[in-house]
């Protein structure tokens, strides 16, 4: 049996070129044979201070590239620890 490894990234940059330091443009993932890319993951989310508006430019970035998104909704950083979000429901 033959499987096939398919390549994927945990993040790209909304403009498809341009000074973006520390960022990868989806073109560039393409160029790598990527396939997928992850958008509005919540360490991104939390950490980096992305909203809902720059996962949909993501998201719209990747489908323009080509690319297959898988979108993280709901969920947080400190619940992907283990660590309970029950004081957040009060």
């Amino acid at each position: 049996m033959t499987r096939e490894i398919l390549l994927g990234a945990q993040n790209l940059h909304p403009e498809p070129q341009g000074a973006f330091t520390g960022e990868i443009a989806g073109p560039m993932l393409v160029a790598l044979g990527c396939r997928f890319v992850i958008v509005g993951h919540s360490e991104r989310r939390h950490g980096m201070g992305e909203n809902d508006a720059l996962v949909a430019r993501k998201l719209r970035a990747a489908l323009r590239d080509g690319l297959t998104p898988i979108v993280c909704i709901g969920g947080d950083a400190g619940r992907a620890r283990g660590r309970s979000n029950r004081r957040r429901a009060g």
